[in-house]
């Protein structure tokens, strides 16, 4: 772990960056949006399902998309009612308590299949220059309203990017930093129910791909 720290502190003299102190807007949210750039870690040093890392928000991380050429949708219902519950749920339980990022982050493994699928998806919260230097870090965690989701895992994915920062006392300091909210489980699909990534894809994207208001119109953390 301490070479961890003297790979963190060269790669940060090497790129010569300074990174923002996040702004605290209520004791459990915070927003940064200092730029986003690859430090030196060594992943074996990451648990592989649980990460002790402060969360933090990037203030377009509740802003919406809707991408038909990719059949990607994180849009919610232009009816308030219409939110699902379980979708509705964790949201309200991603700003109450952000550190349930923390648990279930599992690395995203970008290969040469996804790839441009992520990256169209990525590039409209990330600009390239900051998504080519993170694209090795990317991570995503589980947030699931346990009064709601009995069985499994839910549907409702954050999306994130670990980094180990030097903070203003000089220390290392591990980060996850919200990209983009996934509430319907199309950024990185799985097999389910005998039916293929593809058919999921396809079926889901068919039932959210109508809708138009962004996250933000109903929760904010603002």
């Amino acid at each position: 772990m301490i070479q961890l720290w003297k790979n963190i502190e060269q790669s940060m003299s090497t790129h010569n960056r300074k990174f923002e102190i996040p702004n605290i807007l209520s004791p459990s949210v915070k927003v940064f949006n200092g730029g986003l750039f690859h430090s030196s870690y060594s992943k074996q040093d990451i648990q592989v399902s649980n990460v002790d890392a402060e969360i933090r928000f990037r203030d377009s991380s509740f802003s919406s998309i809707n991408l038909p050429e990719v059949k990607f949708s994180n849009m919610l219902p232009d009816e308030k009612l219409m939110i699902e519950p379980n979708v509705r749920g964790a949201i309200e339980q991603l700003l109450s308590h952000p550190e349930l990022v923390n648990k279930n982050s599992k690395e995203i493994y970008i290969t040469y299949k996804n790839r441009d699928r992520l990256k169209k998806i990525i590039s409209c919260y990330l600009p390239d220059e900051e998504y080519c230097s993170v694209e090795e870090d990317f991570r995503k965690s589980d947030i699931i309203d346990n009064d709601i989701v009995l069985v499994g895992r839910g549907s409702f994915r954050v999306i994130t990017v670990y980094s180990v920062e030097i903070d203003e006392y000089n220390v290392p300091k591990q980060y996850l930093t919200i990209i983009l909210l996934d509430p319907y489980h199309l950024f990185l699909p799985s097999n389910h129910r005998n039916k293929s990534k593809g058919e999921i894809i396809e079926d889901t994207y068919g039932k959210v791909g109508k809708f138009g208001s962004h996250i933000s119109k109903y929760f904010n953390f603002n």
